[in-house]
């Protein structure tokens, strides 16, 4: 993975950077369910969110971002995620 790293930091310097390329851009590095740097929950998160109406709705509709410290913390549900 720090090669990966190294050759990310290679190519987003100025030289190798174009105009269109010149936006704030984050990475999400995604590793084997087995090693060690991959992040384990404490528990599931049970996704209680419901519409105005009362019925369950999806969690993730479209795209949704989470920082990680998130996971972190002692949350069980989709609602305390999104606090």
């Amino acid at each position: 993975m720090l090669e990966l790293y190294k050759n990310i930091q290679h190519d987003l310097k100025e030289e190798h950077t174009t105009t269109f390329r010149k936006e704030v851009s984050k990475v999400m590095f995604l590793t084997p369910p087995e090693s060690e740097e991959t992040i384990k929950l404490k528990q599931e998160i049970k996704n209680d969110l419901k519409s105005e109406s009362g019925k369950p709705i999806a969690f993730v509709q479209a795209q949704r971002y989470l920082p990680l410290p998130k996971f972190k913390e002692d949350i069980s549900t989709t609602t305390q995620l999104l606090e």
